[in-house]
């Protein structure tokens, strides 16, 4: 018996391969990969796990158009599951200048 998940994502997503640095609260910094973006978040993959609801902000730094482009917000853990021993963490965009809302639009 197949079991199915609904997609509870509320906007169109594209894969995005690049370096991701995640801030928590406290100051401390772990760093990760992205697999994909939309205009409301994205999905990480970090070595450890990070509790749903907590605040964090994260930084991105990739090419774009040929040209270095970052991309950076405060956000929230929407969901964190683990894979083949690293967690793909999903990240809800709170606060992201309407700039960098274009640059994600232009991806997408």
């Amino acid at each position: 018996m197949e079991v199915t998940t609904p997609n509870l994502r509320q906007t169109v997503r594209k894969i995005l391969r690049c370096k991701a640095l995640v801030r928590m609260e406290s100051g401390e910094i772990v760093t990760g990969r992205t697999l994909d973006i939309s205009v409301g978040g994205l999905c990480l993959v970090l070595e450890n796990s990070l509790p749903e609801k907590l605040l964090c902000e994260v930084r991105l730094d990739f090419f774009l158009d040929g040209k270095s482009t970052r991309i950076q917000s405060k956000t929230r853990v929407v969901s964190c599951i683990c894979t083949n021993h690293t967690y793909r963490v999903g990240l809800q965009f709170l606060v992201i200048d309407p700039k960098q809302v274009d640059v994600i639009s232009r991806i997408l």
